[in-house]
């Protein structure tokens, strides 16, 4: 079974408020676990910071599937500049698998900070 990937790239602060956006961050990563969840799209393997940038590494049986999933989740989120989204269509062991950027709704120069979107409250259950 192919399995394909989204990974999506997120730069934290440098300086006083890395651990408020890992918080932040923390909160968008249940998002689209929930949302590829819900869409029976994929799933979240994990995160790591590497260097000054988080990434989100999501795999499923299809990258288009995963992103129709995400989009509204990362709509929502006003993502700093310099916010990556890259879908991989391929295993990652297929040196010809193609990947793919795709634009992503970010805050610009003077615009809300960086979450400025409320989260989706949950539902209570019933």
């Amino acid at each position: 079974m192919v399995e394909h990937a989204v990974f999506l790239h997120v730069p934290v602060d440098d300086g006083r408020s890395v651990g408020t956006d890992l918080h932040r961050l923390t909160v968008l990563h249940a998002e689209v676990d929930v949302a590829l969840h819900d869409a029976s799209a994929g799933e979240v393997d994990g995160t790591e910071v590497l260097g000054h940038e988080w990434v989100l590494f999501a795999y499923g049986q299809s990258g288009e599937a995963m992103l129709d999933a995400l989009t509204p989740v990362l709509q929502r989120w006003q993502l700093p500049s310099g916010s990556a989204l890259l879908v991989r269509h391929g295993d990652l062991a297929d040196a010809d698998a193609v990947e793919r950027p795709v634009s992503l709704p970010v805050a610009g120069p003077g615009g809300p900070a960086f979450g400025g979107v409320a989260p989706l409250q949950q539902s209570p259950s019933a």
